[in-house]
């Protein structure tokens, strides 16, 4: 089987983030990528940011709100490696993601606008959180051939990922889409597994929300199990650009 390689692989995985838990658990601009998320580092930087996590949390006091370093680095693996997922299904059908924003804006109308806006304001770009521009300006400007509109729906199929996985539900708080529910958010996100239930199959004879969904399903409670089911999944789709991935930092 061939192996395809994405030009947008990232040598350190990412964790969506929120501007209410980046300003709790302060941390630093460096440590955050250009549309907002954590990037999660193995090793001593993942130690750092679980230490920022569990001071703010006073995990002295209270310890089982304590996280680890090697949960919080295994957890933006498992979201890279779904992350990986959608990007290998929309490099074999490039306009997938501008099909399936046509059909949000048919079904949604101006609230599809509306719903991307506030999820901009909550998960915050860093021009947004520097206040460079608004959220409505943010979205109006594009990125790698795509407009930055098509990019947050497509971030928002991982976001819901993150937050429909019990195996992390110690870092919810760093993504938690509560502040996006009052929105049309809920139908968005069911629009959109809608319309790629109608596409073609994204591997192993399953549709792309499914796929996404199966290693969830198949160790709910484990980050470990997870990330062996999409190891698994991933080698079947032929997928290289992990290499970059510091595997061995989740002790």
């Amino acid at each position: 089987m061939t192996t395809v390689y994405f030009r947008g692989t990232r040598g350190t995985p990412e964790l969506p983030l929120r501007a209410l838990a980046r300003e709790r658990y302060g941390f630093p601009e460096e440590r955050l990528a250009a549309g907002g998320a954590l990037q999660v580092p193995a090793l001593q930087g993942a130690q750092t940011l679980a230490k920022a996590i569990n001071d703010a949390r006073d995990a002295r006091r209270y310890p089982e709100s304590a996280v680890r370093a090697g949960e919080l680095y295994a957890a933006a693996l498992v979201q890279e490696m779904l992350r990986l997922i959608v990007a290998y299904y929309l490099s074999a059908h490039p306009d997938a993601i501008a099909r399936a924003y046509g059909r949000l804006e048919a079904d949604l109308g101006p609230d599809l606008s509306a719903t991307l806006a506030r999820y901009v304001a909550v998960f915050q770009p860093k021009l947004v959180a520097r206040g460079e521009v608004t959220p409505d300006v943010y979205l109006t400007g594009e990125q790698e051939g795509l407009s930055n509109k098509q990019v947050a729906v497509e971030s928002l199929i991982l976001l819901h990922f993150a937050n429909v996985n019990p195996a992390l539900g110690r870092l919810r708080d760093l993504f938690d889409d509560s502040e996006l529910q009052e929105t049309r958010y809920p139908d968005l996100v069911t629009g959109l597994e809608a319309f790629f239930a109608g596409e073609p199959d994204a591997g192993e004879g399953q549709k792309l929300f499914d796929l996404l969904r199966a290693p969830i399903n198949a160790s709910p409670t484990s980050l470990e199990g997870q990330l062996g089911s999409l190891r698994g999944q991933l080698g079947a789709l032929g997928l290289g650009g992990l290499e970059g991935l510091e595997l061995s930092g989740l002790d």
